[in-house]
């Protein structure tokens, strides 16, 4: 048998069939002198270098095999991820864009904005149970809108929380009861017509960042008062 021409796409298994039915002739490379045990060993020890041979080319495979499964996977998330990106991308500039001046009374641009925000964040079927509440709008109020801690468009969202009640379930809020003070135990802050004082987080996770105050007035009605600063 010569191995000279053995063709390397011959699989190992037929290979080693080969070598188990392989009597050497005598005149082959003095094999045929050799006692029948030594033959033997050395046939083992073929037989075994090609199952070795084997498994490793095997084990070989498996590995290719999971490298290209972990390659479509990183390629699978790195898709995802960079739609993610692309949809944080076009969120930040929708919030970081100015409003598009359509009156030139600020409370009336003010409606305009809270009704198209609205619009946008609640779904049709849901609004008939989160209409936008009555509001009026407080002294200081407009003014604050241009507080630099965070966008005009932030503030509107939240602001909508507000009116459809949506802010006092929303968990990133933290919504409650306004003081007098700061002082622990302090008594939540009312007025003479019995509106009791709220606020929230305009910006979640930042707990030194702007807060929105209102009014909840006896009628159920918002008076919308002002964006401060944390204390």
């Amino acid at each position: 048998m010569a191995f000279e021409d053995t063709d390397p796409a011959v699989p190992l298994a037929q290979i080693t069939d080969a070598l188990e039915g392989w009597q050497p002739a005598a005149d082959q490379d003095g094999w045929g002198s050799e006692p029948s045990t030594v033959r033997g060993q050395k046939l083992r020890r073929l037989h075994r270098d090609l199952s070795r041979a084997q498994e490793d080319t095997a084990r070989a495979e498996r590995r290719a095999e999971a490298a290209e499964h972990r390659a479509d996977a990183a390629e699978r998330e790195g898709c995802r991820l960079r739609h993610q990106l692309e949809r944080l991308q076009a969120e930040h500039a929708q919030l970081t864009a100015p409003p598009v001046p359509v009156y030139a009374d600020p409370v009336r641009q003010l409606r305009h904005e809270l009704h198209l925000c609205w619009l946008e964040t609640v779904p049709e079927p849901e609004r008939g149970q989160a209409p936008l509440r009555d509001f009026t709008v407080g002294a200081d109020l407009i003014a604050s809108l241009d507080i630099d801690l965070v966008p005009r468009a932030r503030i509107i969202r939240v602001i909508v929380d507000v009116l459809t009640g949506a802010v006092y379930t929303h968990p990133g809020r933290a919504t409650h009861r306004h003081r007098v003070s700061a002082a622990p135990g302090s008594a939540p802050m009312t007025r003479a017509d019995r509106a009791t004082a709220w606020r929230c987080a305009v910006k979640t996770n930042a707990p030194a960042a702007a807060r929105l105050l209102w009014w909840q007035l006896d009628d159920g009605s918002i008076e919308l008062d002002r964006v401060i600063r944390h204390e």
